[in-house]
């Protein structure tokens, strides 16, 4: 590119701009991205997916049986992981010895295929204290509900329906203001007050199971970031225009 400047005039020649637009990758703590395969590596299906973030959390499941599928469902023209699609026990885990974040935004964009067990879940956190996870919240239609071990249960709708489309569900967690406030696509859906965080030792994060791993979710999941909770704006708005979803 050449600029020429002549007192308050401007004139570009052989111009190229390039919008650098942000990703989790500025600064993500966790960083699971199932559209990129090279992140991925398959045995009887997904064994492994790496962690793109700083944590080093990568997700595995060395059990053939419980192996999710890749790449049967596209999402935007991306490749997805499809957890139980025939009904079973699929699902990722990663375990790492300790967990303390700052004051940090949680976002997972996935579709759920169906409701199930009111116990079902997306993503679930298991440690020594204060565990969580992301559930159906109801046997017959798709709610939506973060159920935690010290904060309460906080449902992100309160109606649902039996056809579940894309959709990204997420929190932040202020531990610095003792504030968890709930987001659905980006817009908020509720706050808890008195959250001291989720540090703990021990701890086990799953993908398409419950915090117990004995309720498992029938979906398609997409991509799930933890990020600092400034940039929480930024985490909706990058995984809703990745995804399509509105």
């Amino acid at each position: 590119m050449r600029m020429k400047l002549n007192n308050t005039k401007i004139s570009l020649n052989n111009t190229r701009l390039s919008l650098n637009r942000w990703t989790p990758a500025d600064s993500g703590f966790i960083w699971w991205d199932a559209s990129d395969e090279t992140t991925i590596r398959m045995q009887t299906g997904v064994s492994e997916m790496m962690d793109k973030g700083s944590y080093g959390a990568t997700m595995t499941q060395s059990v053939a049986s419980q192996q999710p599928e890749y790449d049967i469902v596209r999402q935007n023209g991306l490749k997805t992981i499809t957890f139980n699609n025939g009904g079973g026990s699929q699902f990722l885990q990663s375990v790492i010895s300790s967990f303390t974040l700052p004051d940090f935004a949680f976002a997972i964009a996935f579709s759920p295929h169906i409701a199930g067990s009111k116990y079902n879940s997306i993503f679930s956190y298991s440690g020594d204290a204060n565990d969580f996870q992301i559930d159906s919240g109801d046997g017959t239609v798709w709610l939506g509900e973060l159920r935690t071990a010290g904060y309460g249960n906080h449902f992100y709708e309160t109606s649902g329906d039996y056809v579940t489309t894309p959709q990204i569900l997420g929190f932040t967690g202020d531990k610095t203001n003792r504030i968890l406030t709930g987001y659905k696509n980006g817009v908020e859906k509720f706050q808890i007050t008195d959250f001291d965080g989720f540090d703990t030792t021990n701890d086990s994060f799953y993908i398409g199971a419950n915090r117990n791993v004995d309720r498992f979710l029938r979906c398609d999941f997409y991509e799930m970031a933890i990020v600092p909770i400034h940039e929480k704006d930024q985490l909706h708005e990058y995984l809703m225009r990745r995804w399509g979803i509105v």
